[in-house]
């Protein structure tokens, strides 16, 4: 019997966790849609959700719900930027930062996973943050056979006014939402 209940709560663990990770994937498709235009590849709100997918599901889940996005986009779905869709766009010039975005969750899940207190999200985004820029202007590099150092100087400044933002951002919903959660469960205990 306790086989079989195993099997049923694992199996609920699981169903509740495909859930979230398909919600970060629809949240990450809407972010696509919030855009800030700029040259070669424009400012939208996906990374935002790329990182709090990373510390709030952890580092798997995380990063599942970014290969949803992916495979989602890659089938021709409208979820990249503009409602666009097809593998096309992971060949272009945003591929990069596109293909980067299951590495960020990852590791930004992993540093929350490891570091599990304010400093240790802090660090997480950063380096998620980090971690998209560098792949993303490396990948654009090979494309448009630039510099590498040229290509690095870009990708990185470039961003970093909005990508600070969206750290700020997603930092900020972090520590509310752990803040509400700990209120929840101390009041349920009461």
């Amino acid at each position: 019997m306790s086989s079989v209940t195993d099997f049923l709560t694992r199996s609920e663990w699981y169903k509740k966790n495909n859930v979230r990770a398909f919600i970060f994937a629809m949240l990450t498709a809407i972010g696509a849609q919030l855009i800030v235009p700029a040259y070669p590849v424009p400012f939208t709100l996906q990374s935002y959700f790329v990182m709090l997918s990373g510390a709030l599901l952890g580092s798997r889940w995380g990063a599942l719900s970014q290969i949803m996005y992916l495979f989602m986009g890659a089938i021709g779905l409208p979820v990249f930027a503009d409602l666009s869709g097809g593998f096309g766009f992971l060949i272009g010039v945003s591929g990069g930062y596109l293909l980067a975005f299951p590495v960020s969750a990852y590791v930004t899940g992993l540093i929350c996973e490891q570091i599990d207190n304010w400093f240790g999200i802090l660090l997480g985004l950063f380096i998620g943050t980090i971690v998209i820029l560098i792949i993303g202007a490396l990948y654009m590099t090979v494309l448009l056979e630039k510099n590498i150092a040229t290509s690095l100087y870009d990708g990185l400044t470039k961003f970093t006014e909005w990508s600070s933002l969206k750290l700020l951002m997603a930092f900020g919903t972090i520590m509310l939402y752990r803040y509400f959660r700990k209120v929840r469960s101390q009041s349920s205990i009461n």
